[in-house]
């Protein structure tokens, strides 16, 4: 028997998520790292790349707010990586997933 949970939690949850998406590319783009965050439904947010169009989606099903942002920051390193191995800088990226 599954249990119902009511809809204004959802919305709620939703809305959370959605304001820290938004925090999160500020925090970003002050480090002048460029990417869209969207939360396309309950259970997967889009992160893209806005300097090489790049994109992943990520899981965030049944996730909690610092749960999600942890799993979106995992992707971003992972696109970053992939950036730095293009261009030659992986030992900045290096420094900067041991920060994380």
């Amino acid at each position: 028997m599954a249990i119902e949970v009511p809809e204004r939690l959802i919305k709620k949850e939703r809305k959370a998520k959605e304001t820290a998406l938004k925090h999160l590319e500020m925090v970003l783009l002050a480090d002048e790292r460029f990417f869209g965050l969207k939360l396309i439904d309950d259970d997967t947010v889009e992160v893209t790349d806005l300097m090489s169009g790049y994109s992943r989606k990520v899981n965030v099903h049944m996730d909690n707010v610092p749960a999600m942002l942890l799993d979106v920051l995992k992707q971003i390193v992972n696109i970053l990586q992939t950036d730095a191995q293009s261009y030659g800088c992986i030992q900045y990226i290096h420094a900067l997933t041991h920060t994380l």
